[in-house]
């Protein structure tokens, strides 16, 4: 997992995509052992695009465990 931001081209220029990645803290104390407990990321991913008769974005959110 990278902490970060990545964005990028695609389709003839016509659609942007950018990831980003940040930690996310455990405000309500869920980790029963937190020396053992894995990390966990915000991932979201933006789309969007501008081709054909109607632009359009999407975005998309998820929670990663990692180191």
């Amino acid at each position: 997992v990278a902490v970060g931001e990545r964005e990028g081209v695609g389709g003839g220029d016509k659609c942007h995509w950018r990831i980003s990645v940040s930690p996310v803290a455990d405000p309500d104390g869920l980790a029963v052992r937190p020396e053992q407990t894995a990390a966990l990321y915000l991932v979201e991913v933006d789309v969007n695009w501008d081709s054909g008769r109607k632009p359009g974005s999407f975005r998309l959110e998820s929670l990663r465990v990692g180191p």
